[in-house]
């Protein structure tokens, strides 16, 4: 009977730990940080919205937030703004799940974001503006998926630490004097959709408009389709009729075959095959092309002997 009670209680507290009831939290000063960490010493989950911070009229003198390091989950926006000397986000180092959005803004001293790298999404937006020493995004790296990206007045000098979003609906991008490279593969997906109405304005010379990212990204591409071509082996070369295929053939999603005058012969699809013969063709020489997933195509000469 005793150690089912043990157990009652354990149960109790770990629930009790988890969510700590609170909607929405304010805190616009660092006494504020060291009494809620006093009065919700377990608390790990937000319901609302988490606000560190002072307001247009009186900025904060939060230094620390270390305290926090319990929390993991907050289900509305993450807001720090107007914090005048507090330099790192120390103390999120746990926080996994943000339910809207993440909004950094007026922090005249944050230049590390690092305690945020196990974010892995936002479902609505990610707003990053006038943060003067916030040079770079380390700490966000994880971060796949976001709504709509919002960078203004920052000095940034490139997007690279976003390289992993899969995709964003809505861009701003206004104002970043420095920033001079932003052709990561989200933001030229959604600047190839024709529907897509981004505000571009600016910045470095690289990013200061629509034209001008969409050039940087015919780079990128090149690069990309680089990497997944070096994965994918097509040998032997010369060859008497059988072409072997290996490396990541997911990546591909047809192969043309073509004769010396560019004329048609035949066109291969790789789901459950891991070679092509020509063994039936003269001898002489061919060109196949691959064409990836992404629309994109590299032509090799290949020799029938």
């Amino acid at each position: 009977m005793k150690l089912i009670l043990f157990f009652l209680l354990l149960s109790f507290k770990l629930s009790f730990s988890q969510d700590c009831g609170l909607e929405n939290v304010l805190l616009p000063s660092q006494s504020d940080v060291d009494n809620f960490i006093i009065n919700h010493p377990n608390c790990t989950k937000i319901l609302g919205d988490l606000k560190i911070g002072g307001t247009t009229i009186t900025h904060s003198d939060i230094t620390d937030i270390t305290g926090l390091a319990n929390i993991t989950e907050i289900q509305g926006t993450l807001t720090i703004e107007y914090n005048e000397v507090l330099a790192n986000l120390n103390g999120l180092q746990n926080l996994e799940s943000v339910g809207q959005s993440l909004i950094l803004g007026f922090n005249n001293s944050l230049s590390d974001i690092s305690s945020l790298s196990k974010i892995r999404t936002l479902p609505s937006e990610l707003v990053l503006f006038s943060n003067p020493f916030l040079t770079n995004l380390t700490g966000l790296e994880q971060l796949t998926s976001v709504e709509s990206l919002n960078i203004l007045f920052s000095p940034l000098v490139n997007l690279d630490q976003l390289a992993n979003l899969q995709s964003i609906n809505n861009l701003i991008i206004l104002e970043n004097i420095s920033l001079n490279s932003c052709s990561i593969q989200s933001i030229c997906s959604h600047l190839n959709n024709e529907e897509a109405t981004p505000n571009i304005r600016n910045n470095g010379p690289n990013c200061s408009s629509k034209e001008k990212i969409l050039n940087s990204c015919k780079t990128l591409s090149s690069e990309i389709f680089n990497k997944k071509i070096k994965t994918i082996k097509v040998y032997p070369n010369p060859t008497n009729g059988i072409l072997k295929i290996s490396g990541n053939k997911s990546t591909i999603k047809r192969i043309v075959l073509n004769n010396l005058t560019g004329a048609f012969i035949s066109e291969e699809r790789l789901s459950e095959k891991n070679s092509i013969d020509i063994s039936l063709l003269k001898n002489g020489i061919y060109f196949i092309t691959i064409q990836t997933n992404d629309g994109l195509n590299s032509v090799q000469k290949i020799i029938k002997n």
